[in-house]
């Protein structure tokens, strides 16, 4: 199954320096990890130096995505900006370990409630991230 994980904060109050240690945390245990950049803004530079696209890249990235607009979405869990390390571990134990256990390629999580997708849609999800 593909884990789809999304950092949601105020403007400016850290995420891409938290996800960027959570990205660096999971490349260094080897695992291959791609990140989807949303903005709600328009005309912006894809990697270019100091844009949040290039950090995640140099923070291990295989693969990069910019999307806009933004979404306000709220979850169950909600860690501190120190807490990169402990966010990998919670990646890894809810999603990658549990991957034998779970049948479906890829779910979606909606305030914390596991939405159920017909094969179509995981097999189209998935194969965003992946690609």
């Amino acid at each position: 199954m593909t884990a789809i994980i999304s950092f949601i904060g105020w403007h400016e109050s850290g995420k891409t320096t938290l996800a960027a240690g959570v990205v660096a945390h999971l490349h260094r245990k080897g695992l291959r990890v791609a990140v989807i950049k949303p903005s709600d803004k328009r005309g912006i530079s894809f990697d270019t130096p100091d844009t949040d696209t290039s950090v995640h890249r140099r923070a291990g990235a295989a693969e990069v995505m910019l999307v806009a607009p933004d979404l306000d979405i709220s979850f169950d869990y909600v860690f501190r900006l120190n807490e990169a390390a402990e966010i990998a571990e919670f990646i890894q134990k809810r999603f990658i370990d549990n991957e034998k256990r779970r049948p479906d390629k890829t779910a979606l999580l909606v305030n914390g409630r596991k939405l159920v997708l017909k094969r179509f849609i995981q097999d189209s999800l998935a194969g965003v991230v992946a690609g």
